[in-house]
């Protein structure tokens, strides 16, 4: 059970774009790891591309993308510091997506990893499925369904399933209150 159901706001179309929102000191970038590899079991066609103000380096960014676009890869994009020129080269990917429409895979998908969404156009934030992550630590809750999930087999198999689910969520709650 991951911290935020990301199959949730991962929409239908390869032409939208997805916009993680997070605060600068949460990273969900192996949330979203772990869910690529457990829906599509290939991470071979995931590529993460950390964006930083380098000229040279935002255009090998914006040819792999490219590339990329109609092979049907995902792709994600961190933009950590608000720079103009990162968010010129997200939007340059973004426009190349609308303009080359008939081109871009089914499969595709952009993923922008954000701690700021300063300097972004506006049409990407409109047209974008956002969500925003306040923290990575998991409440009391998740981290108890994930185990009983876990373990819900055992559970309910037990000869005196009340008591077995009485005993696993003392459990559970301890184990969640020491994490």
């Amino acid at each position: 059970l991951p911290f935020f159901q990301i199959e949730s706001f991962f929409s239908g179309s390869a032409m939208t774009p997805v916009l993680i929102q997070m605060k600068d000191y949460v990273d969900s970038t192996s949330l979203l790891l772990e869910h690529f590899v457990q829906t599509r079991n290939r991470f071979d066609s995931f590529e993460l591309y950390p964006l930083f103000d380098n000229e040279e380096a935002l255009k090998k960014v914006l040819s792999n993308v490219i590339n990329a676009v109609a092979k049907g890869k995902w792709i994600a994009l961190q933009y950590t510091k608000a720079s103009k020129n990162v968010a010129q080269c997200i939007a340059n990917i973004y426009y190349h997506i609308l303009a080359n429409s008939e081109k871009v895979s089914t499969n595709f998908r952009l993923v922008v990893l954000a701690h700021t969404t300063q300097f972004l156009p506006v049409d990407f934030l409109i047209a974008s499925v956002r969500i925003s992550i306040e923290n990575n630590y998991p409440s009391i809750r998740h981290q108890m369904l994930q185990v009983y999930q876990h373990h819900s087999t055992s559970i309910r198999s037990s000869t005196n399933p009340k008591l077995m689910k009485k005993v696993a969520y003392v459990i559970v709650l301890l184990y969640a209150i020491l994490n």
